[in-house]
């Protein structure tokens, strides 16, 4: 298995397709903390299954921050 952390960022496009390109499958992750890391979401996908549009996709949330109060 191998993982490859391809990050938001624009300068970075020009790697993507060949990181994808034979992939069984990909982690989706986003910042439960920050909305707007969902806004492109869906270009993210859009672009993960160009190559194959039956691509598995599992959608990861971070950063879950749970408080419990005392008593």
């Amino acid at each position: 298995m191998q993982l490859r952390d391809l990050g938001g960022e624009m300068q970075f496009r020009f790697i993507l397709n060949s990181y994808i390109s034979g992939a069984s499958g990909a982690l989706l992750m986003f910042d439960l903390t920050r909305i707007k890391t969902l806004y492109r979401i869906e270009e993210w996908v859009e672009m993960l299954r160009a190559e194959d549009p039956n691509l598995p996709i599992l959608f990861i949330g971070t950063k879950l921050i749970i408080i419990r109060g005392k008593g």
